[in-house]
């Protein structure tokens, strides 16, 4: 079943001037859609949420306090379960795949805010164990599935203390 949107989740994230409104909007059409069957339409509009998610986390990439990455994470989630529910295995995973590429690729890039790639770290596990889970259903190798969790916990491992102590002289 698609993520539920949780409106506590959503609602504890800072957002400028209600930037996230239309993300919500859209995750909740996706999800009612999911509940009534209709996963043709659900994906129409997961992928109109997607998009959404894509945009905030452009924002909070640019400096603006906006926590976009459980948003990011929730929406290609969205997507994968309702691919899930279509019968269609490589899109579930792409999905999967994408999430946990996109939080990683951030988490590991030094040019990206601390607190973006912090937010990035926090969410691994919520976009590893879906991905890992469906690769093991799906036949993944174990090779694969090894090289996903060594490269988030590099990842983890690797990001800086984001309130360093400062050294006095």
């Amino acid at each position: 079943m698609a993520e539920k949107l949780d409106s506590n989740v959503a609602d504890s994230h800072k957002v400028a001037d209600g930037d996230e409104f239309r993300w919500k909007q859209l995750t909740q059409q996706g999800n009612q859609a999911f509940n009534d069957g209709e996963h043709e339409l659900a994906s129409d509009v997961y992928a109109k949420a997607l998009a959404e998610a894509l945009r905030l986390l452009d924002r909070a990439l640019q400096g603006l306090d906006i926590e976009a990455v459980p948003i990011l994470v929730i929406s290609y989630h969205n997507a994968a379960e309702n691919w899930q529910a279509l019968g269609q295995a490589d899109k579930t995973v792409q999905h999967y795949r994408a999430a946990y590429d996109r939080i990683l690729d951030i988490a590991e890039s030094e040019s990206a805010p601390l607190p973006a790639r912090a937010a990035c770290v926090r969410n691994l596990s919520h976009a590893m164990s879906p991905l890992i889970s469906t690769l093991t259903e799906t036949g993944g190798s174990e090779q694969t599935i090894a090289q996903l969790v060594t490269r988030a916990r590099r990842a983890a491992l690797d990001l800086p203390d984001p309130s360093p102590e400062q050294t006095r002289h």
